[in-house]
């Protein structure tokens, strides 16, 4: 007599990372939903910073949302910052290289199937390199925000536009392809204008980020509109 086992379903770790800040972590949220409600097959780990994960409870009551599903748990590590600090803009790096170390040693230490990053991590990518984890971007900015960056080594590089000139005409339009009719450099982010280094460093990680991207498996795109 053959004795056949019954095929055992492979469980895929999916790690999840979005910034520290509530519209990124809303979005990529859902995005976990809706992976777990289309797939029986998936575990995911969401990590984040124990203010966020603080406020998801107090705030957003997310137990009620996530703590019924064996197949997700919350992984929270510290910022770098104090409790009572009031997160914004001027620590936003400081902030960044301190979680980027604890991220580096979670996936070293863990066995993850795949990462789902914000976009600006782009260290994630060389991490799961090196860990031989697959690394899909999920920028929860809209698609044409995100078309915009994708230009930002061009504006930077080649044309010499980015940071702006102290003369520079804010109603000129912008030379980005399909956006080039009504964008105007009055609508870029603040930190274009590069008044000071913090601006500065946020455009090189911007740079690096978009280069980032071609390197990924995958870029998962916030939007309902069909491509």
């Amino acid at each position: 007599m053959k004795i056949i086992k019954p095929k055992t379903k492979t469980i895929s770790h999916i790690l999840i990372f979005p910034l520290p800040i509530q519209d990124p972590v809303n979005s990529i949220l859902k995005l976990s939903e809706l992976l777990l409600f289309f797939s029986n097959n998936i575990h995911i780990t969401f990590l984040t910073t124990h203010v966020v994960y603080r406020n998801l409870f107090i705030l957003a009551r997310a137990h009620e949302r996530f703590n019924k599903n064996h197949r997700f748990s919350f992984h929270a590590i510290s910022d770098g910052l104090s409790e009572d600090h009031i997160r914004g803009r001027e620590k936003f790096l400081e902030m960044f290289l301190i979680v980027k170390t604890l991220v580096q040693e979670m996936v070293m230490s863990s066995k993850f199937s795949c990462i789902i990053a914000d976009g600006l991590f782009d260290f994630v990518l060389d991490v799961g390199n090196e860990a031989n984890v697959p690394v899909f971007y999920f920028d929860t900015i809209s698609p044409s925000c995100l078309w915009v960056y994708f230009w930002v080594p061009k504006l930077v590089e080649d044309a010499g536009e980015i940071p702006f000139k102290g003369n520079k005409d804010l109603d000129a339009l912008v030379n980005v392809p399909s956006m080039d009719e009504f964008l105007r450099w009055c609508d870029l982010p603040y930190f274009y204008h590069g008044r000071d280094e913090t601006d500065k460093t946020m455009i090189q990680i911007l740079t690096t980020q978009m280069k980032q991207f071609e390197r990924a498996k995958g870029i998962i795109l916030n939007t309902f509109d069909d491509f």
